[in-house]
């Protein structure tokens, strides 16, 4: 018989990952994030209407975070953080992957 008991209950704050990351999870206690702090980019059933606006709020959302972080301190160290931009390309990248992928089963059939 073999019992393999890697994540045992109450003994994960001995990872060291975890215990790290715990004051960032600590900081987010409470916060809520705006999805619409430049308006409304969903219709009623929840769907993205308005993929530019849809950006703006989630990079409000990141920029909140970032200034919450950095009031962080972990071991005795400040948190730098920042919100970045997706590349301009990220969202062309995504398109190009998708049809190689349709134009790969296309070509399988």
């Amino acid at each position: 018989m073999n019992f393999d008991l890697c994540l045992r209950p109450g003994q994960s704050a001995y990872n060291i990952v975890e215990s790290r990351m715990a004051p960032l999870s600590h900081d987010l206690a409470g916060l809520i994030l705006p999805h619409d702090y430049y308006g409304s980019h969903l219709n009623e059933s929840g769907v993205t209407i308005n993929v530019d606006l849809e950006k703006l709020n989630f990079r409000k959302a990141g920029q909140i975070l970032a200034e919450r972080w950095n009031q962080s301190v972990i071991d005795g160290f400040p948190c730098v953080a920042q919100y970045i931009n997706p590349s301009a390309t990220s969202e062309d990248e995504h398109r190009q992957v998708d049809i190689k992928i349709i134009m790969d089963d296309i070509l399988r059939k």
